[in-house]
């Protein structure tokens, strides 16, 4: 109470403009805490928040995660994190996160014994009575998700090759374009370029450009394109908002400037 009315405690003083925030588990019968009472209560603005999948997807990329994880994530997100209508979810981010590191060692998920070991370490970190995290993972494995082009490899891969990968991994052998997978690997790449500009990293933005454009220029045998508008705009508005003085040379480019008109 002293900290949050006076922003002083016996002889320590907060500097000037110091906001305090506090983050605390709900009181809705899950957890285990004690309520707030009105008189703590309305001395804080209350809001509650949400997870971001996007945001974990740029803090694991910056952590070095497991980018297979991160596809999971990205694919799964609704069913592993959102609750069900008792108000049970499947895991949480702290508990996928240790999860994650714990499976990263194993090289190949494809293998029956590996899948099998992964399915036992699932069940040790996560309550989940009906084992639903462990049909979602043995389909997302079964449908090769853990297989799809890494976004530094979308980034600084040799052009021909990754328009090889990219276009037999967004087009079915029928030409069909799979919308699922395009909306995955864009925000994979749109992620990591945003965590690798933050880096430090002395590669030109010209790279960055370059890529962009020659995502743009690709088009399939039927003429359909890689990405479609909306997915260029997430990718172009994200990296550029993020970066505006290192991304100027980006907007310099009309194909990708008519984006954000």
């Amino acid at each position: 109470m002293d900290l949050i009315l006076e922003q002083r405690y016996i002889s320590w003083s907060a500097p000037k403009r110091t906001t305090f925030v506090l983050t605390n588990n709900p009181d809705d019968g899950t957890n285990n805490v004690n309520s707030l009472d009105e008189a703590q209560r309305t001395r804080f603005m209350n809001y509650e928040v949400e997870w971001d999948p996007d945001a974990w997807a740029g803090w694991a990329e910056k952590e070095g995660l497991d980018g297979r994880c991160i596809n999971f994530v990205l694919t799964y997100a609704n069913e592993l994190f959102g609750a069900d209508a008792q108000g049970n979810r499947i895991c949480n981010p702290r508990s996928f996160t240790m999860f994650t590191k714990m499976i990263s060692g194993i090289k190949d998920w494809d293998d029956p014994d590996n899948l099998a070991f992964i399915r036992t370490i699932s069940r040790g970190c996560f309550k989940d009575d009906h084992d639903r995290f462990g049909t979602m993972f043995t389909s997302f494995i079964r449908n090769k998700m853990h297989l799809l082009i890494q976004p530094k490899d979308m980034l600084l891969g040799g052009w021909d090759r990754v328009k090889k990968v990219l276009s037999e991994t967004i087009f079915d052998q029928d030409g069909t374009w799979r919308s699922d997978l395009a909306s995955l690997l864009e925000r994979r790449f749109t992620t990591y370029v945003s965590v690798w500009l933050d880096s430090g990293d002395k590669t030109p933005i010209s790279t960055v450009k370059d890529r962009i454009m020659e995502f743009m220029k690709f088009k399939s045998q039927d003429g359909k394109p890689l990405f479609n508008k909306d997915m260029y705009y997430h990718m172009i508005k994200t990296i550029t908002s993020d970066h505006r003085s290192q991304t100027n040379k980006l907007l310099l480019e009309p194909e990708i400037a008519k984006y954000l008109a």
